[in-house]
């Protein structure tokens, strides 16, 4: 019995030629037998040869896209991603608990955190198959994202200062301390960061805003292509460059380097999570996460080192 052939495929700009697509294991050729890949996956193009003018030229075009394999099929090694959440809880410590007793009202609401942020920073984690760096108290305690006594709310701002050195102490520098940790040990290993930071808002209304830094040229680029995407889908949202960032984002952004550790704000409405409009929320979160993975995947071949394996031609 013979055995089935494989699938073909034609090159976008020759036509007439057509590659025979293979799996990593076995060797192929084009239809006229002279151009072989090898097992590695990179182009042997013995294209020297006068009978076959459809498959010289296909063997230059396809030296060029052989090229970029090495980048495509690393594309987890180029560009690494960390997803955290500052407002992700209005939990208390049972310590701090009587502060706020005769107040559950105002923890619960936006004021105490950002409903819908967790949700879709865990999302976004398991995605990408990332740890998730979060907040794990209420802001109304201690708002990790400032500095100074405006961290602390008209509800501990009162309290005495050995017990808010012990709030920083638990809380604060832990939440600091690993996300510096993390992006330091991400740019070591990879030559480019996405970091996005999620909040919720309840201020806008159906909308979603990407927020970059100013001077943040990669971060603007990877920002860029994402709204792109999203406008496509026909969803409200909008990317506002050189924005005042929080003393946290500012902390974190002067610490490294902009070339490499891009850093986006990314806020979305309250009334996708808590009402549902003017899309589902399961809907919206499926839209952000997979427009990102084909952002991530569009921003490899920028982002690598160029090398003779993978230098743009």
């Amino acid at each position: 019995m013979k055995p089935a052939p494989l699938p073909v495929k034609k090159l976008g700009i020759f036509p007439q030629c057509r590659v025979v697509s293979f799996p990593p294991h076995r060797q192929s050729s084009h239809t006229c037998g002279r151009s072989r890949f090898l097992r590695s996956g990179v182009c042997e193009a013995l294209s020297a040869h006068d009978d076959c003018k459809a498959c010289m030229d296909a063997g230059l075009r396809l030296m060029q896209i052989v090229r970029r394999v090495p980048a495509l099929l690393n594309f987890k090694r180029m560009t690494a991603f960390l997803f955290s959440c500052d407002n992700a809880t209005c939990a208390v410590p049972e310590a701090y608990r009587e502060i706020f007793r005769g107040s559950e009202d105002a923890l619960t609401s936006s004021e105490g955190w950002e409903p819908g942020s967790l949700n879709l920073s865990q999302g976004f984690a398991m995605k990408f198959r990332t740890p998730l760096v979060h907040g794990d108290v209420t802001r109304l305690l201690m708002d990790f994202a400032k500095d100074g006594d405006a961290r602390w709310s008209r509800f501990s701002l009162n309290l005495p200062e050995a017990t808010r050195a012990k709030v920083e102490d638990r809380h604060e520098r832990p939440y600091r301390a690993v996300l510096n940790q993390r992006i330091a040990e991400d740019l070591r290993r990879h030559p480019a960061l996405l970091h996005v930071m999620i909040h919720t808002s309840a201020v806008t209304d159906g909308m979603v805003m990407l927020e970059t830094p100013v001077g943040a040229k990669l971060a603007d680029r990877f920002v860029a292509a994402w709204r792109s995407r999203l406008a496509a889908a026909d969803l409200d949202v909008r990317h506002v460059s050189g924005v005042e960032s929080s003393p946290l984002a500012a902390a974190l952004a002067g610490a490294f380097p902009a070339e490499r550790y891009a850093q986006v704000r990314l806020s979305v409405s309250q009334t996708f999570f808590l009402e549902g409009r003017p899309w589902r929320w399961e809907t919206l979160k499926k839209l952000l996460l997979d427009s990102l993975v084909l952002v991530g995947n569009e921003m490899i071949v920028v982002n690598a080192p160029e090398s003779p394996s993978t230098a743009p031609c």
